[in-house]
């Protein structure tokens, strides 16, 4: 009877073990159902067909920008690469009061070592632009040796402009009261219906060897990096202003006894006018950069 009884317990066993292994094992060749059901849907959802009929357009992701300029854009210190300059600022831009002469009218470069380079003084003063010369002073006060030249604005690429943020054209304002300026007067032959880019490049150990109305050429030579006028130190002090177009300076000065009327007119209309809106350099050096 016991034998029975353990002969019985093992079929019953062997049955149970068997039935969970199939209740376990996938068909055949049948792939298992990796579908993720959806809310209110449990099976696989339908794939997408497109008809012989269909056209898909492909997304084109954007590339970086590129300006296509119809003139160069160079470094205004020679063995000074473009893309390098910013990093030998040493007195940043810094926008005026309106009407007053204060604030930092451009950017200053300067260094005592940079790469192989030791000091600044006799580095060549490059133009960044091509353009005329409408200014050539002779170490006068604060500005030294300095030269300025114009490039029409519709020489610049019409795709840049909008990055450069350009000023709008304001009145004038007068002068602070601190500030002495002989009465402004008008200045017939400028053409206030175009506007042009004005670079100035100051402080340079001669007297640039130009006359107004030269051209120059974009990366010519305009002179030495050196010390004159107001400063303590070698460096180029270079500003960057939009005005009306033809404009021409015989001389420019102030905050001196020797100063003529002349030269301390040209000297507020430059300034603090509002005649030229400033611009910082380094906003339009950006743009080139890596370019």
């Amino acid at each position: 009877m016991r034998k029975l009884l353990l002969a019985l317990t093992f079929i019953i066993l062997l049955t149970s073990c068997t039935g969970a292994q199939v209740a376990t094992v996938e068909p055949a060749n049948q792939p298992p159902d990796t579908s993720t059901p959806t809310s209110g849907f449990s099976g696989r959802a339908p794939e997408k067909t497109i008809g012989p009929t269909s056209s898909v357009t492909p997304t084109i992701l954007p590339t970086e920008i590129e300006y296509y300029s119809p003139i160069c854009t160079c470094s205004p210190i020679e063995n000074i690469a473009l893309d390098e300059v910013t990093e030998i600022i040493s007195n940043p831009f810094q926008m005026p009061v309106p009407g007053k002469d204060d604030g930092h009218h451009g950017v200053d470069f300067a260094f005592y070592r940079f790469n192989d380079l030791i000091g600044m003084d006799g580095l060549s003063v490059q133009s960044i632009l091509p353009g005329t010369v409408v200014a050539v002073v002779s170490d006068r006060p604060p500005y030294g040796n300095m030269v300025i030249v114009e490039t029409p604005l519709s020489d610049l690429p019409s795709e840049l402009l909008p990055s450069l943020n350009l000023p709008e054209v304001l009145p004038t304002v007068e002068p602070f009261s601190a500030l002495s300026c002989p009465e402004l007067p008008s200045t017939p032959g400028w053409d206030y219906n175009q506007r042009s880019v004005y670079l100035l490049y100051a402080h340079m150990k001669n007297k640039p060897n130009f006359n107004l109305g030269d051209s120059v050429d974009c990366c010519q030579p305009l002179g030495e990096v050196g010390t004159s006028g107001s400063s303590v130190n070698e460096h180029l002090h270079l500003e960057f202003r939009v005005g009306p177009s033809g404009a021409r300076f015989i001389s420019m000065a102030h905050y001196d006894n020797s100063c003529t009327d002349e030269e301390m007119i040209n000297y507020c209309i430059w300034r603090v006018s509002n005649t030229f809106q400033l611009i910082d350099p380094i906003q339009y050096i950006l743009l080139h950069q890596n370019q």
